[in-house]
Protein backbone atom coordinates (compact mmCIF):
# COMPACT_ATOMS: atom_id res chain seq x y z
CA UNK A 1 0.00 0.00 0.00
CA UNK A 2 1.18 3.41 -0.90
CA UNK A 3 1.12 6.55 1.30
CA UNK A 4 -0.11 9.44 -0.37
CA UNK A 5 1.74 12.76 0.65
CA UNK A 6 1.68 16.66 -0.45
CA UNK A 7 4.17 18.14 -1.81
CA UNK A 8 3.50 20.62 1.11
CA UNK A 9 3.11 18.61 3.81
CA UNK A 10 0.79 21.63 6.15
CA UNK A 11 -2.01 20.57 7.12
CA UNK A 12 -1.42 17.09 7.70
CA UNK A 13 -0.57 14.62 10.61
CA UNK A 14 3.19 14.37 10.93
CA UNK A 15 5.31 11.96 12.59
CA UNK A 16 8.67 13.14 14.72
CA UNK A 17 10.99 11.21 16.53
CA UNK A 18 12.43 13.86 19.56
CA UNK A 19 16.08 12.82 20.41
CA UNK A 20 18.63 14.16 22.17
CA UNK A 21 21.53 15.30 20.08
CA UNK A 22 24.06 17.62 18.31
CA UNK A 23 22.46 19.91 15.80
CA UNK A 24 23.62 18.08 12.03
CA UNK A 25 25.71 20.24 9.08
CA UNK A 26 24.75 21.52 5.92
CA UNK A 27 26.62 20.41 3.02
CA UNK A 28 29.16 23.34 3.48
CA UNK A 29 29.85 21.55 6.24
CA UNK A 30 28.01 24.94 8.42
CA UNK A 31 26.31 23.81 11.85
CA UNK A 32 22.09 24.37 11.22
CA UNK A 33 22.45 26.00 14.71
CA UNK A 34 25.91 27.90 14.95
CA UNK A 35 25.38 29.31 17.83
CA UNK A 36 25.07 26.00 20.18
CA UNK A 37 27.39 23.94 17.77
CA UNK A 38 28.65 20.94 19.57
CA UNK A 39 26.09 21.17 22.43
CA UNK A 40 22.97 18.82 22.52
CA UNK A 41 19.79 19.37 22.71
CA UNK A 42 16.48 17.85 21.86
CA UNK A 43 16.08 17.67 17.97
CA UNK A 44 13.13 16.79 15.69
CA UNK A 45 13.45 13.90 13.27
CA UNK A 46 11.29 13.27 10.38
CA UNK A 47 9.73 9.65 9.28
CA UNK A 48 13.02 9.38 6.75
CA UNK A 49 15.59 10.12 9.88
CA UNK A 50 16.03 13.62 8.85
CA UNK A 51 17.03 15.96 11.16
CA UNK A 52 14.35 18.61 10.59
CA UNK A 53 14.51 20.82 13.79
CA UNK A 54 15.05 21.73 17.52
CA UNK A 55 12.52 21.43 20.37
CA UNK A 56 12.71 25.10 22.24
CA UNK A 57 11.01 26.08 25.61
CA UNK A 58 8.24 28.81 24.85
CA UNK A 59 9.40 32.03 26.64
CA UNK A 60 7.53 35.68 26.59
CA UNK A 61 8.51 37.92 28.86
CA UNK A 62 5.46 38.79 29.52
CA UNK A 63 2.83 36.04 31.79
CA UNK A 64 1.74 33.78 28.82
CA UNK A 65 -0.34 30.32 28.64
CA UNK A 66 2.40 28.84 25.99
CA UNK A 67 5.32 30.07 28.74
CA UNK A 68 7.23 26.76 29.48
CA UNK A 69 5.80 24.73 26.56
CA UNK A 70 7.87 22.38 24.02
CA UNK A 71 7.42 23.73 20.25
CA UNK A 72 9.57 23.05 17.63
CA UNK A 73 11.61 24.97 15.50
CA UNK A 74 12.06 23.75 11.80
CA UNK A 75 15.35 24.60 10.43
CA UNK A 76 15.45 26.98 7.76
CA UNK A 77 15.78 24.86 4.92
CA UNK A 78 13.02 22.46 6.22
CA UNK A 79 10.00 25.62 6.53
CA UNK A 80 8.81 25.19 3.23
CA UNK A 81 7.57 21.33 3.90
CA UNK A 82 7.05 22.11 7.66
CA UNK A 83 6.45 26.15 8.52
CA UNK A 84 8.48 27.91 11.09
CA UNK A 85 7.38 27.02 14.48
CA UNK A 86 5.38 24.53 15.76
CA UNK A 87 3.76 24.43 19.41
CA UNK A 88 3.32 20.56 20.22
CA UNK A 89 0.51 19.20 22.21
CA UNK A 90 -1.13 16.44 23.60
CA UNK A 91 -3.30 14.37 20.47
CA UNK A 92 -1.02 16.44 18.01
CA UNK A 93 -3.64 19.25 17.87
CA UNK A 94 -4.54 22.43 19.37
CA UNK A 95 -6.84 22.65 21.86
CA UNK A 96 -5.22 19.46 23.86
CA UNK A 97 -3.02 19.83 26.70
CA UNK A 98 0.10 21.03 25.88
CA UNK A 99 3.51 19.30 26.13
CA UNK A 100 5.60 21.03 28.63
CA UNK A 101 9.65 21.02 27.77
CA UNK A 102 9.91 19.55 30.77
CA UNK A 103 7.86 17.00 30.76
CA UNK A 104 9.58 16.20 27.12
CA UNK A 105 12.50 16.44 28.57
CA UNK A 106 12.05 13.75 31.02
CA UNK A 107 10.56 11.38 28.45
CA UNK A 108 13.54 11.33 25.94
CA UNK A 109 16.30 11.26 28.85
CA UNK A 110 13.80 7.74 30.27
CA UNK A 111 13.26 6.58 27.05
CA UNK A 112 15.87 7.79 24.62
CA UNK A 113 12.91 9.39 22.19
CA UNK A 114 9.81 10.45 21.88
CA UNK A 115 7.29 9.98 19.21
CA UNK A 116 5.63 12.84 18.16
CA UNK A 117 2.52 12.53 15.92
CA UNK A 118 1.53 16.11 15.12
CA UNK A 119 -1.13 18.30 12.82
CA UNK A 120 1.34 20.47 10.87
CA UNK A 121 -1.04 23.67 9.51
Amino acid sequence: MQELRCTDARGEYRKFIIRRGVSPYDKRGIPFMQVHAGQEYLLAYDESDRCVGVIWRHFESRPAAANGQAEICFFDNFTVEFGKWHRMFYGGRQGGARITYEELEKIVCERGEFVYTGYIR
